[in-house]
């Protein structure tokens, strides 16, 4: 697996470096779990250029927290970022 990873999450990164003042933030989910990522310049580790933010999921596994995640932006710049989780009562 790491020999496909690597290689695609290195030209990624190379997007968002290339890209940071037009892509901003990345949003992805499916995964059953919440977090985020600071993406840094390769030339500049001290300040982000771009964030990542991942969703959960609503997939009803029995070790997980089905969730979902709303994210509200500034309509003029897309900087302010709310977001909200909203969690789903497990079903058994």
């Amino acid at each position: 697996m790491d020999e496909v990873h690597e290689p695609c999450s290195r030209e990624y990164r190379r997007i968002i470096d290339r890209f940071h003042k037009t892509v901003v933030a990345q949003f992805n989910g499916h995964t059953e779990s919440y977090g985020f990522h600071l993406y840094y310049h390769e030339n500049n580790l001290k300040n982000p250029v771009a964030v990542g933010f991942n969703g959960g999921s609503i997939a009803m596994y029995s070790d997980r927290n089905p969730n979902y995640v709303v994210y509200e932006s500034n309509e003029e710049n897309f900087v302010r970022i709310k977001f909200r989780f909203e969690f789903l009562e497990k079903i058994f």
